[in-house]
């Protein structure tokens, strides 16, 4: 769900596909499997089960490293390929600071509007508007058994996703050969422009956007911009 804005501005001219990849939203959590290589592989699966021939794909941070890996193992799928704040060589300091910010933040509520207050209290979440954390906490948490509300995805998971966004993904941004967009959150202090430059050195046709007024979470921090881009 956290596209589906721009999933209701592109519904007049494509067929849009969103999934809960593993470990997140109302996906299976397993123990293991929270590589770029292994996320590439469950995405391969979920376009061979719909019978997808070629198709445009679009990911964000750890998505951006699965959609980096599939269009290089995979160039004659993907005529078109967008990626937000690619992640995979991401800067150590960037790296602890989201790791961090997983392990002490609050992962159980006692009510609704209490997560909702937390999610508005999150120093990254600044620039949303009230509907935005309203949206995104109806489907970022759900209510246990014991009437608590938790966050939906895995904390093991966000873990073992970041202990590996410093992977060397080169070997597969070569092999990419569809037009390529590359979208980065102008405070962004994950995707530098250095390995922005160096991404559209390898891929013939890359165009890159600053998105202003955005850190890292560009599809929420100015999702007009976004949408436009």
């Amino acid at each position: 769900h956290h596209f589906d804005a721009l999933a209701q501005s592109l519904l007049g001219s494509y067929r849009v596909i969103a999934l809960d990849q593993r470990g997140h939203g109302l996906s299976d959590t397993p123990a293991q499997g929270y590589d770029a290589v292994t996320l590439a592989g469950d995405l391969e699966a979920i376009a061979n089960n719909l019978g997808l021939s070629t198709f445009a794909l679009l990911g964000a941070s750890m998505g951006s490293r699965v959609a980096t890996v599939y269009t290089g193992s995979h160039p004659e799928k993907i005529d078109r390929l967008v990626l937000v704040d690619l992640s995979f060589e991401m800067p150590a300091a960037a790296q602890q600071r989201m790791i961090q910010g997983h392990l002490t933040r609050q992962r159980a509520f006692e009510s609704f509007p209490e997560a909702l207050a937390y999610s508005r209290a999150m120093p990254q979440r600044s620039r949303w508007t009230p509907e935005m954390h309203r949206e995104e906490i109806q489907h970022a948490v759900g209510q246990g058994p014991d009437g608590k509300w938790e966050w939906r995805y895995s904390l093991e998971a966000a873990l073992q996703s970041l202990q590996q966004a410093p992977q060397d993904l080169w070997a597969y941004v070569a092999r990419i050969q569809c037009p390529a967009l590359l979208i980065r959150g102008q405070e962004s202090d994950v995707l530098s422009i250095a390995t922005a430059q160096k991404f559209s050195q390898l891929v013939k046709d890359c165009r890159i956007f600053e998105v202003e007024g955005a850190a890292h979470g560009v599809a929420r921090d100015n999702p007009a911009r976004f949408n436009q881009v």
